[in-house]
Order: C-alpha cells, then structure tokens, then sequence
C-alpha cells in the first residue's frame, strides 16, 4: 500500500498530459506563491488558487491548493463533474488516504450512508445535512443528534421571537408585511435534518472510484490534485508540503438544477 505523501512524488497523475491544468500555467502560478503568498487561475467553470501559509515563529509552512465551482447552468455543472472524475480516474487505484467530497443526487437517509461507508472502507469526518424550509448545515460525523437538537431549538427560539415582535408592531402595515415574512407552519414543520446531500471523507482510490458508480452518486470530487503535483515537480522556494484542501459539495447546483439532471 502506498501513502498519498509519497505517492505524489514518485508518481506524475495523467492530468497535466491532458491539459486539464497545463504544465505553463502552473509555473506561472509559482511567483505570486512565493511572493504574495496567493495566486489564482480561471479555467472553464471553475477558479483554482493556492494559498501559502507560513508562521516563522512555530515552522509552520505549507500549501494549500484548493478549487472553487463557477456554474450557471445544467451544462456547467457538468463540464465541473466530468473534470472531477477525470482527476479521481487518474489516480492510481492503491493510493491511500485520498480526500474527496462526494455529492448525491438527492439527499440519503443516514443508514445508506453508513452502507456506502462500510461498502467501500471510506472514513467519514463531515456530512451536509438538509432540513426543512432550505435549512443546510455541515456537521461531524457520526452525526450528534444533541447538536441538530440545539440548533433546531435556537431557530425555533428565533422565529417565535420574530413573531412576537411582529404582533408587537404598531403600524397595521409593517405588521402585515413582518407577519407574511413569517412562515406560518414553520414550528410545526421545520426539521434539521430530512436527509444527507454530501459527505466529506478519506479513502483508497481505488475504493473512490467504485463508489463514483453507485446510483445515488452524483459527483467525487478529489479537488486540483494536477496543481498540488504540479507544483511537486518543479524546481521552487516552496515548502515540500503541498496539500489539497478538500473541496466543496456541489449540492446547492445539484438542487439549483436536479429537474434539469
């Protein structure tokens, strides 16, 4: 079994080849790392940056390299899937310990998550939850019922706290306009958790990629690994630890345009 860490400088992924991010590019992202400490490039539907973090007093220095989606439409959201899973298939399939963030098509009870967990020997940290009335959050997993109890208190708490203040308006006009702000099944009806969208986890590659097939899988997503090798292979002033930071679900696009997927 290989490391990830060591993985990385024996081996070159296929993507840079590819010219998913080319080879010129990245070089050219090496100055303003090393000198601002910040760099950025666009491609289609997506910007990539890295971001150097350094604190002499501790000896602390590395890079993290991380992605953001930009996606406007059913089309762009796929260009940016296809891109994921072409950098998870370039990774060889026995390399450790690989971060990724998948995304479902619709949101999973917890039991089949755990499934897939076990299915595939994927270990879990974080899970985006979804509730009632376009309630989201991330949340450890497992996950804390205890917590999602105290959040949901706190919104409750909230919105009845609105509406006292609400009936407590003089004005008969602003009173109207607050109370229709207010939904009104909203204590009845709001949950915190209806179910998971996207889990964030480490893996075997290999592993990851069976789970790319699984039916509830919308998208894994491995993040920028050619610009993290990239920057490996050239001759630099930057620290020898290079990361990249797990990236974002993309479950807000998949809502934004699930009756068009």
């Amino acid at each position: 079994m290989k490391d990830e860490k060591d993985e990385i400088k024996m081996k070159k992924t296929m993507l840079t080849k590819r010219g998913l991010l080319k080879k010129e590019i990245i070089e050219e992202m090496v100055p303003d790392i090393e000198k601002k400490r910040f760099s950025r490039r666009k491609l289609q539907n997506e910007i990539i940056a890295a971001k150097r973090v350094r604190i002499s007093s501790s000896g602390f220095d590395k890079v993290g390299v991380f992605s953001i989606p930009e996606v406007n439409s059913k089309e762009e959201l796929e260009v940016y899937v296809n891109r994921a899973h072409e950098r998870l298939n370039s990774l060889p399939e026995d390399l450790e310990n690989v971060t990724a963030t998948i995304t479902f098509k619709k949101p999973q009870a917890e039991s089949r998550i755990n499934d897939l967990i076990s299915k595939h020997q994927l270990n879990s940290f974080g899970v985006k939850v979804e509730g009632t009335h376009g309630f989201t959050t991330m949340v450890k997993n497992p996950i804390d019922k205890n917590f999602l109890k105290d959040i949901k208190a706190n919104i409750l708490a909230t919105y009845n706290k609105n509406k006292e203040l609400a009936a407590a308006e003089p004005n008969q006009e602003k009173r109207q306009a607050l109370e229709q702000e207010l939904p009104k099944d909203f204590v009845e009806t709001f949950e915190t958790n209806k179910g998971i969208y996207a889990f964030y986890c480490k893996g075997k590659s290999g592993n990851l990629k069976k789970c790319k097939n699984e039916e509830e899988v919308y998208a894994v997503d491995v993040g920028p690994i050619e610009v993290r090798d990239g920057l490996l292979e050239l001759e630099t002033n930057l620290p020898s630890e290079i990361i990249v930071t797990p990236p974002g679900d993309v479950a807000y696009f998949v809502k934004k345009f699930k009756k068009k997927l």
